[in-house]
């Protein structure tokens, strides 16, 4: 009970005033957590809508390394096998090349 007068206040007035007192901070704390959750929420929202950006990304990027993958492997297997043909006429030229030389060679000796 609350006093109105000067007299001192009794444990029980004390008790009372600080049920009272923690009630209403209750209160409040409860209101405030119900908004800070609520808040929560919308921003979870959001992080759900950009999660789901990212994943698309992602998708997109990783489909894009792999077709890229496949292009750059033709294009390895191209380039390997136009070496591969260059080195076989170099070796073919060479090898005329050096037959000729043995000819003259032989001709000159008379073998």
């Amino acid at each position: 009970m609350e006093k109105t007068d000067n007299t001192p206040a009794t444990k029980e007035d004390v008790k009372q005033i600080v049920t009272k007192v923690v009630g209403e901070l209750a209160v409040m704390m409860k209101k405030g957590f119900d908004d800070v959750d609520r808040r929560f929420g919308v921003v979870d929202k959001k992080f759900e809508s950009i999660d789901q950006k990212f994943d698309d990304v992602y998708e997109y990027i990783d489909k894009s390394i792999e077709k890229s993958a496949e292009e750059t492997r033709r294009h390895f297997d191209v380039v390997a096998e136009n070496i591969h043909v260059d080195v076989a006429r170099a070796n073919k030229d060479e090898i005329l090349s050096i037959k000729k030389r043995v000819e003259v060679l032989e001709e000159k000796v008379g073998v």
